[in-house]
């Protein structure tokens, strides 16, 4: 078996995992963007609090590595 027929078989086996990836991201982006539509202060407030959270994270962890 030739390199080109591995890259034939590797091609097959993931261009259906990457088509249900897509398929799912889509899906998780259309639910998102509808909770944002239906509930935009809720969608605004979980915002604030995961960027808050993420920075607090951030900024333990690059004090840590200052020391």
């Amino acid at each position: 078996m030739g390199h080109s027929d591995l890259m034939h078989q590797a091609a097959d086996a993931v261009t259906p995992m990457l088509r249900d990836v897509s398929s799912r991201v889509a899906h998780a982006s259309d639910r998102t963007l509808g909770y944002v539509r239906n509930e935009p202060v809720r969608a605004a407030i979980a915002a604030a609090a995961v960027g808050t959270l993420a920075f607090a994270l951030w900024h333990l962890l690059s004090s840590r590595n200052s020391r």
